[in-house]
């Protein structure tokens, strides 16, 4: 996982990309979480938490 982690935080510009991959791929995040962080990039709306997510 130490390696998928690292390769997400060079391949992107994001510069929250290595704390975003340590978080979510490493299973810390919840699914409502995952929801949150993810939804709103899909166009389905503001996210399961009313768009407040951190990333």
């Amino acid at each position: 996982m130490e390696a998928a982690v690292a390769r997400v935080a060079a391949d992107s510009a994001f510069e929250q990309a290595a704390e975003w991959a340590d978080y979510c791929l490493n299973a810390r995040c919840t699914e409502e979480d995952a929801f949150a962080i993810f939804v709103p990039r899909e166009g389905r709306g503001e996210g399961h938490d009313g768009g407040t997510a951190r990333w």
